[in-house]
This record gives structure tokens, sequence and C-alpha cells, in this order.
């Protein structure tokens, strides 16, 4: 009861569904066209006085402009491809390896096996002097006094295989070992849902009496009509400019710097809907899901979902 936020009473269902998706592609916001961006939602208003819609069908449908908008003006990340640039003289060692080794394959001569060894060794010294010297490069580049150390992971990154990068591996979990990714999925929804569900053994039932009377005096003493209050457009300008630039999108891709560029016409879509949610007392369904990431805990095996954030 230390906390500074209004008390909530929730119902959380533990239900999971797992869904074979391939990843989305992420917006360059750097490069968007908000002015466009605007402009076009300003093209799509929703009728809301004369509209009968219902709270999920009103979401829907402000989600769908938003995302529409952002498909036409928001242009999309380019892959990047890391193709470092070897010099001539390592390019023609490769080459003239290969070479001596399919002569060698089919002759099994040991004069050309000699040679074979005597490139390849030249082209381990030869790849160590290139890599050193990059990285001394770099590191000349980004000066000794670095802040912060992203360049480092940037530099790093650009090593690391897209194959193996996304690869969960095999789980174990009371002697089980899961193996599918809907296994390894199914593991860690119900280690979430044990964690997260009720345990009667360990309510305190003089301390569960004790926060229900409080929060009871709480609604009881409090100005009501606060809670009843329509949100205003002042309120949703102010929250949107706490909202940061670097948090990560939701499930339906809604980025907070596409809420930052709304026009006027689509906050005021967006307060009725927040109303309309007070009014009710529910919010859409669409709210209600969300994307489990589970971190693996530093120092830790990689096998074992316990050990996991």
């Amino acid at each position: 009861m230390t906390s500074d936020h209004f008390p909530i009473e929730a119902s959380i269902s533990m239900g999971y569904q797992l869904e074979n998706k391939s990843a989305a592609k992420r917006f360059n916001y750097k490069k968007a066209n908000w002015q466009l961006f605007s402009e076009i939602l300003n093209s799509q208003i929703v009728n809301i006085t004369k509209s009968s819609l219902t709270i999920d069908q009103l979401n829907d449908k402000i989600t769908e402009k938003i995302i529409s908008a952002s498909h036409k003006r928001i242009p999309y990340l380019s892959q990047k491809i890391y193709k470092a640039s070897l010099p001539p003289n390592i390019v023609n060692l490769m080459k003239e390896l290969r070479k001596v080794r399919r002569n060698f394959q089919k002759t099994r001569c040991q004069k050309l096996k000699q040679k074979f060894n005597q490139l390849t060794s030249e082209l381990k010294a030869s790849l160590k002097k290139f890599w050193n010297q990059n990285w001394f490069d770099f590191i000349e580049k980004i000066g000794k006094n670095q802040l912060t150390s992203r360049p480092f992971w940037k530099k790093i990154n650009k090593f690391r295989t897209k194959k193996g990068s996304n690869l969960i591996p095999n789980l174990i979990l009371n002697e089980k070992e899961f193996k599918t990714n809907e296994e390894k999925g199914k593991c860690f929804g119900e280690l979430l849902s044990s964690i997260f569900s009720p345990n009667s053994d360990l309510i305190d039932s003089e301390k569960e009496i004790e926060i229900l009377n409080s929060n009871s005096d709480f609604f009881r003493n409090y100005n009501q009509s606060n809670f009843n209050d329509p949100i205003c457009l002042n309120e949703l300008i102010m929250a949107l400019k706490r909202l940061k630039n670097e948090a990560a999108s939701g499930p339906h891709q809604i980025h907070n710097l596409m809420l930052k560029n709304l026009p006027r016409n689509s906050l005021i879509e967006i307060i009725e809907l927040f109303n309309l949610s007070l009014r009710e007392g529910r919010v859409p369904k669409a709210w209600k899901t969300s994307n489990i990431t589970m971190i693996q805990k530093k120092a830790s095996s990689l096998q074992d979902p316990l050990l996991t954030n």
C-alpha cells in the first residue's frame, strides 16, 4: 500500500497461444515523412458522433488507420548485409589456395600438399594482421574517451551470424527435455502461469482483510467525480510528450513516435476511445495482448528455463 498508484482490481487470464509469425519489418523512423503521415490520417476521419462502434471496433479502426499511414509514409529499415572488403592480396591468396586444393584432390601430389599448407599458413597470418589493423583503426577512429559501449557492440554484431542469433537451446526442467519451439513455448507458459498463480498457502487472511478495508476506505473518501471526469485533449498531449522515443512497440507495431506525430483529429478519436473505456469500465481486447520475451540471467545455464527474467 506504499505505492503512489490508485488501487486497481484486475482479473488475469493465464491462457496463452503459440503463433508462428515471421519477423515483422522494422520502420526507419529517421526517414519518416511525418507531414504526409498526418495528411493521410486527416483524410480518413472516423465519424465518432454518429458511430455505433463498440470499443473493440473503434480501437481496431484507429489502429488500422495508423498502421496503414505508417506503411505508406515511413520507409522500412533495409536489411544490412555486412561484407568485409578484404584487400586484394588476401583475395588472391584465397583463390590460389582453392586452386591448389582442387589440383591436390585430383593428383594427390605431395608437392601440392606442401604448397597448400604453406598458402594456408600465409592466409591465416594475413587475415590476422588485417583484422588486427582493422580493430586498431576502429579504436583510433572512435577515440579513447568513449562514454558509451554502443559503437563496440555495433562492431561486434557485424560478425554475428543471423542463422544462430535467434535459436533457443533445448530446455531441461525436472529432468524433461523440451526440443521443439512449441514445447519450449509451452514450458515457458506453464512456468509463468505457476509463478503468477495465487498460492492460498502464502496468503495472510488478516493482511488481505486489511488491504481490502484500506481500498474500501480510499474509494469511500476519495472524490468519485474525479474518476468519471472525461479525458481532455491537453491531458493526452501531455501524456504523449512523456513517452520515450526508444521504447519498443507492442504486438500491433504502433510506435511512440507514431503517437507523438498524430494530427489533432486522430488525437480526438483516441480521446473518445479512452472516454468510452472509462464509461463502460473495460478496455479493448487488443490491449490485453502482449509479447513476452524470456531473457537469460547472467552466468546461468542456457538450458534452465528457471534462470530467466
